[in-house]
């Protein structure tokens, strides 16, 4: 294993540990409370098997990633299947296991989602197709037949991009940062997922402008001095934090579009957030 540098370390120990697996259940039964436990346990069981002795940049073991990817997803309360891929999302690229494997174990329904995620995983971001961006969102939003294969695929940048300053080559960190701001971050938006796309934009910026991100930090508490003063004074003064997200976000984030639904065409997608489900749990 790599040595890490001290800043990982100190985030390392401040980091809170994977959800266990009773963690995950509970968080799927308390909005589907008819959820397959059985299935989920499964699932939860053969990603730490099959992953094994992996590790990830943080040192972490890797099964703690799918394990993270899925504790996203349940933030969008998505049903069993979505949260079984999540889980099981890298199996098929990293391990021996196959799409043939899945499906005797989990089903042909999260054989083929699963399979649909690894598609995208091996889509390789090359300087050309980051000039041609458009291009490639319409792409991967062409060949995602399930709006779920998205999410989950979503969810995983997400984590990688919270554990990206793990990773110790500043070129690496910058690539992956652009592929984020340029590709994963518009198609949250274009699917509705705005959360997912300002955590992603906001994260790509730390990476890519942190002159840029210092300086907005200060003059947040420029403005957080100011605030306190006119308060004291009885004035009335403007928000910080919206003084600084105006700052920092671009201006076509504020993009809306309409709510999306799991299981479906991407196309045509309607919005969601953690209030408001991607899909309905199954019965």
């Amino acid at each position: 294993m790599d040595a890490q540098p001290p800043s990982a370390i100190g985030a390392a120990a401040k980091r809170p540990k994977f959800l266990r697996q009773f963690e995950l259940i509970e968080k799927v039964r308390s909005y589907d409370p008819t959820a397959d436990e059985a299935l989920l346990n499964r699932a939860y069981v053969y990603a730490m098997r099959m992953h094994g002795a992996q590790k990830r940049a943080s040192g972490d073991p890797y099964f703690a990633h799918p394990i993270e990817v899925a504790g996203i997803l349940t933030d969008y309360r998505l049903d069993t299947e979505t949260i079984v891929t999540a889980l099981l999302h890298d199996v098929i690229e990293d391990t021996p296991v196959t799409r043939k494997e899945i499906e005797e174990l989990f089903g042909p329904e999260i054989g083929e989602l699963v399979e649909g995620v690894t598609k995208l995983s091996k889509l390789e971001l090359s300087s050309e197709h980051l000039r041609q961006a458009e291009n490639l969102r319409k792409f991967i939003l062409a060949i995602s037949k399930d709006v779920r294969v998205l999410l989950v695929k979503l969810a995983d940048r997400l984590h990688n991009m919270r554990t990206l300053h793990f990773i110790k080559s500043p070129a690496k960190r910058e690539r992956i940062a652009r592929e984020t701001l340029d590709i994963y971050a518009p198609l949250a938006r274009s699917i509705g997922v705005h959360r997912i796309c300002t955590e992603l934009e906001e994260l790509a910026f730390e990476h890519l402008n942190p002159v840029a991100r210092d300086a907005i930090y200060r003059r947040l508490d420029v403005l957080r001095h100011e605030q306190g003063g006119r308060r004291r004074h009885g004035q009335p003064g403007r928000s910080p934090r919206a003084s600084t997200r105006a700052a920092s976000r671009p201006a076509s984030s504020a993009a809306r579009s309409t709510p999306i639904r799991s299981g479906g065409s991407s196309r045509g997608s309607r919005s969601a957030s953690p209030s408001s489900p991607t899909s309905m749990p199954s019965g």
